[in-house]
């Protein structure tokens, strides 16, 4: 669930900011809370921590992340 007045694009990464990106999510321009699904790669089994950016200097916010 995110928000972006501008419009923004973030990464997901596993384990540490220099791990691959396990999704990338274009998130819509515009003022209202989005739920937002994409589809994830090169994940592995187990319990990780988990490190969102963005790939520009546009504002989100994030409200939560979740995994089906």
């Amino acid at each position: 669930r995110a928000v972006s007045t501008t419009g923004a694009v973030i990464q997901i990464r596993i384990d540490d900011l220099s791990s691959p990106v396990i999704a990338e999510i274009k998130i819509p321009g515009n003022d209202k809370w989005n739920n937002i699904k994409a589809s994830l790669t090169g994940i592995k089994p187990g319990v990780h921590n988990l490190f969102i950016s963005l790939t520009d200097d546009k504002k989100v916010e994030v409200d939560w992340i979740s995994f089906e």
